[in-house]
């Protein structure tokens, strides 16, 4: 399975938002002021509830954290605690950092990181196949649960509901190979970010998010 994360989600991120209540510039002061403040340290504690006795062996974690600088993607894994429950090893601190969670064969999403939050895995809810980002058996709770759980069922609703300008966005990608000139890419971006700005309003409109979770 393919999985594209069209940067248009950016723009959901910077609108649910609820602390800082405004953009933060990373060369700014408020940042650095964001950054040494320890309470706003991400702690991301993974739960799966209702193991299975048929399930012997340990569940493993598996984590990929977007980080600024040179190291852009770091690859973490961690069995889960005998008690069903593990904290990811966080250590920067920046607003909503995005990590690509994996528990086992069972769940893959995109998660933001906050100060406390809870990702749940309830295994009598799964399915026989692996969930991917949204469904019945994945919850999150704590700071940021709104969050999350919004942006999961986004990228969801947006494969579901829109292959075609996925597959172009990706495809844009090579533009710097000569396959746009400069004024055709811009031209075939506007036009599909208006084709991302629809599928957002539709999203809306079926009632999987409020206005006051998208940009105005």
């Amino acid at each position: 399975m393919r999985i594209i994360l069209p940067i248009f989600s950016l723009f959901l991120i910077l609108s649910c938002q609820q602390k800082p209540s405004e953009p933060i510039a990373l060369s700014s002061a408020a940042m650095n002021d964001f950054a040494s403040d320890v309470k706003n340290t991400p702690s991301v504690t993974v739960e799966v509830k209702n193991i299975p006795d048929s399930i012997s062996e340990p569940i493993t974690i598996s984590y990929t954290t977007v980080n600024l600088g040179k190291n852009f993607q770091i690859k973490n894994a961690e069995d889960l605690k005998s008690d069903g429950i593990l904290k990811l090893n966080l250590d920067e601190i920046y607003p909503y950092q995005q990590v690509f969670l994996s528990i086992g064969n069972f769940y893959y999403g995109s998660i933001y990181a906050t100060p406390d939050l809870r990702v749940k895995l309830d295994l009598s809810k799964a399915g026989k196949e692996k969930l991917f980002f949204y469904g019945d058996a994945i919850q999150f709770d704590g700071e940021g649960g709104d969050l999350n759980t919004i942006m999961n069922k986004h990228i969801v609703y947006t494969q579901q509901n829109n292959n075609t300008g996925e597959d172009k966005l990706a495809g844009m990608t090579y533009w710097e190979r000569g396959a746009y000139s400069y004024s055709e890419y811009i031209a075939q971006f506007d036009s599909l970010k208006r084709v991302f700005a629809k599928l957002d309003e539709t999203f809306i409109s079926n009632g999987l998010a409020t206005k006051n979770w998208t940009l105005s």
